[in-house]
């Protein structure tokens, strides 16, 4: 991207530079969090307890950072036309980025959609030129948004829930499952 002043960022010519990149970093900031927050040594709360902010952030955080990276750069790849390059590019990366530091030191309220809000804004970008190339057979991406989105809404629940497997087909049958857990023993 040519700025006012002539320089370019290569890290925002392409989804992959940017996503990998705050995945990376993210991977290594938030290991040494969750560990100081796990052992005590720091009282930080975030908005979820330790264990379920930990299984989110890897989930959510690195792992969709990871999978938004490599598909904005490959529906760009496969249908000769930009996705997201420049401002645009940083704006999504200012979206996750804000996500992940509300989740950390925000409010549940805020942080979830923060988080949500990632999706419809990356599928913004990636559906118009598979439509415009008539290249149907990839609207697979709006599944794996679409999935994203239905995992993460279950996994962000009330505090009262202890346990959550995002594997379970509702929230009923993980609630369920978490009352007879409890009751065990286990």
């Amino acid at each position: 991207m040519a700025g006012a002043y002539g320089f370019r960022w290569p890290v925002l010519s392409l989804g992959l530079r940017l996503f990998y990149l705050l995945a990376a970093c993210w991977a290594v900031l938030a290991v040494p969090l969750w560990w100081l927050l796990w052992s005590g040594t720091w009282s930080v709360s975030p908005a979820l307890p330790a264990l379920f902010w930990h299984a989110h952030e890897m989930l959510f955080g690195f792992a969709e950072a990871v999978i938004w990276g490599f598909l904005l750069t490959a529906v760009g790849n496969w249908t000769q036309q930009p996705t997201a390059t420049g401002g645009k590019l940083a704006l999504l990366g200012l979206l996750w980025l804000s996500a992940r530091l509300a989740l950390w030191c925000g409010p549940l309220w805020l942080a979830e959609p923060l988080d949500l809000l990632l999706i419809p804004a990356v599928m913004s970008v990636l559906i118009p030129p598979i439509i415009k190339k008539r290249q149907y057979r990839n609207l697979f991406v709006l599944g794996v948004g679409l999935v994203s989105a239905r995992t993460q809404r279950r996994h962000i629940v009330p505090r009262r829930w202890p346990v959550v497997s995002i594997q379970l087909p509702s929230p009923g049958s993980c609630a369920a499952i978490t009352r007879r857990t409890l009751s065990s023993g286990c």
